[in-house]
């Protein structure tokens, strides 16, 4: 009964016979080595996957607050344009209105006062009772007379008038 028998069973179990004791030894190296293998392999690939995970998830946050900034960068130089958009047409309608209060007033002090005063001062006051009739010196002869200046003055005011109206009119 003496001698060394073995057997393999699958690769993983080894039972050694023995002449005197029957001894049992188990080896389960490989299969331990495989579940092993087995779970580092699934530590692996769930620690890649974490990575992963965690490396999209930064990329999309960085993505997102690059995105934001962006936005608010493009909001608040929208913002702006729009401020100065409003204050030049602001400055523009003062212009305007300040150029045509100017036109009026040079237009009321040029033409319209020097106008009056002439048509003031050739006027004469007379008293209505008078009923005389005046004869006309010869010396005034060919030159208008009173209601004659006063008639072209105000047709000439009229024209003028007219003339500043067309020309203030868009």
């Amino acid at each position: 009964m003496g001698g060394i028998s073995s057997h393999i069973s699958c690769g993983t179990i080894i039972v050694i016979y023995n002449s005197s004791t029957y001894i049992v030894i188990v080896v389960i190296a490989v299969a331990v080595a495989v579940v092993v293998v087995a779970v580092a392999a699934v530590v692996i690939e769930v620690v890649v996957v974490a990575v992963v995970v965690v490396v999209v998830v930064v990329v999309v946050v960085v993505v997102v607050v690059v995105v934001v900034v962006v936005v608010v960068v493009v909001a608040a130089a929208a913002v702006v344009v729009i401020v100065v958009v409003v204050v030049v047409v602001i400055v523009v309608v003062v212009v305007v209105v300040v150029v045509v209060v100017v036109v009026v007033v040079v237009v009321v002090v040029v033409v319209v006062a020097p106008a009056t005063a002439i048509v003031a001062g050739c006027v004469i006051k007379r008293p209505r009772h008078n009923k005389r009739i005046r004869r006309r010196d010869k010396r005034d002869e060919g030159k208008p007379s009173v209601v004659e200046l006063v008639r072209l003055t105000t047709s000439f005011l009229s024209h003028r008038r007219a003339v500043i109206l067309k020309t203030l009119t868009p």
